[in-house]
């Protein structure tokens, strides 16, 4: 019987895939954190009228390298508004694909991006008068940070292009088409993989 557990056991091990020795190589799951800070200028296509609007966004999220250099996963996003016509929260889930290009021994570029959908509650203000409206979006986002890796653990940042591809506005029994929002602004990352 101990034979042939030992058999089992190392029959399973010459099996399994070789640890993999740094970020990108096929297995590896990165965890990650990025954090967004922009200006965004709304256009005045649908609901309302054209805003100036500051963002802060959270989006913890993970990859998973399928083959080297290539990832799939997603991210979860919280984001707070606050604007010169406008203000609110919004949650949402983006499902992202990614490719990592290794630049040098400890330094990469990682282009990743996805479409995800947020909804949230927004406080407009229309002709004067401040009201409440629940938003749905459909949201492109395209990020190309750089990183600096650090054994297991790396940080970095780069340009984010982000484009509502949808946006409506629901209040009392009536939906709109609201604005519809494009940002290009400078994000952070940390995370670490195994």
């Amino acid at each position: 019987m101990r034979i042939e557990l030992a058999a089992l056991s190392l029959s399973l091990l010459a099996a399994s895939p070789a640890l993999a020795e740094q970020f990108g190589d096929k297995g590896v799951i990165a965890p990650s954190g990025e954090i967004t800070l922009s200006m965004q200028t709304v256009s005045s296509s649908g609901f309302g009228r054209g805003t100036t609007t500051g963002t802060f966004a959270l989006r913890p999220g993970a990859m998973f390298f399928i083959m080297p250099g290539l990832a799939i996963g997603g991210s979860l996003q919280l984001e707070s508004n606050i604007g010169s016509g406008a203000s609110g929260n919004s949650f949402g889930l983006m499902p992202e694909v990614g490719y990592n290009v290794r630049l040098a021994q400890n330094f990469s570029m990682f282009p990743h991006g996805g479409i995800g959908y947020f909804q949230g509650a927004a406080q407009y203000n229309f002709a004067g008068n401040w009201g409440t409206w629940d938003t749905n979006r459909l949201t492109l986002s395209a990020n190309l940070p750089f990183l600096f890796h650090l054994g297991h653990f790396y940080i970095g940042g780069g340009p984010t292009l982000s484009a509502d591809l949808w946006a409506q506005m629901h209040s009392g029994g009536w939906s709109y088409d609201a604005n519809k929002t494009t940002g290009i602004s400078l994000t952070t990352v940390m995370g670490g993989w195994f």
